[in-house]
């Protein structure tokens, strides 16, 4: 009767509470660290820890969830260190080749992507006064303005204390576009009349 013999490996427990560092004595050819949990075996995302392969001095690999390395040539040791993750336990999986590994990706992501819902144009005539060229508005993703002016220069600020001497400049038929900026934005021109040109996407 025979009997299968299973993969080797050893999942290895680190609790990052404290910061510190472990060494692990056996015979290593793929690292991964497999997840992390909090006291309430949530996943954790964003936990670190460090490897360093071998017996000599060398580098220390970060390792976040789902990093794998594989080594060519197996090692005898390895050693983890880690800065202080309160309340966090990593589980690394340590293998002699890659008859076994595990893929577990995140239950949750962070996805950040700015959609902008509507283009708005407009116009406006600015003067050597200081005049809003375009009001807050938390929702906007971008805000292009434009000198259409053939000879005037405008200059761009963040409040009515703009001035030719202080403010961002736009020669004649130049355009900015700002991004993320949510606050107001004024502007003051050379010339009387200056012809600028709004396009607010958001």
């Amino acid at each position: 009767m025979g009997f299968a013999r299973g993969p080797i490996f050893q999942l290895v427990p680190i609790d990052l509470s404290s910061a510190g560092s472990k060494t692990f004595h056996d015979v290593a050819g793929v690292v991964s660290f497999v997840r992390a949990e909090d006291t309430g075996k949530a996943e954790v995302l964003g936990a670190k820890v460090s490897v360093m392969l071998g017996d000599v001095v060398m580098d220390q690999v970060p390792l976040t969830t789902n990093s794998i390395i594989r080594i060519r040539k197996t090692v005898s040791l390895c050693k983890f260190t880690w800065d202080a993750q309160p309340g966090v336990t990593a589980y690394i999986l340590v293998a002699p080749d890659e008859d076994v590994m595990i893929h577990s990706p995140p239950s949750r992501q962070l996805v950040t992507q700015s959609m902008a819902s509507a283009l708005a144009a407009s116009a406006a005539s600015i003067g050597t006064s200081a005049a809003l060229v375009a009001a807050a508005n938390g929702s906007r993703q971008k805000l292009t303005v434009k000198n259409n002016s053939a000879s005037a220069t405008i200059y761009l600020g963040a409040d009515n204390a703009v001035t030719t001497a202080s403010g961002f400049p736009l020669g004649p038929g130049e355009g900015f576009t700002f991004e993320g900026t949510t606050g107001a934005v004024y502007a003051i021109a050379s010339a009387a009349g200056t012809d600028v040109r709004i396009l607010a996407e958001g």
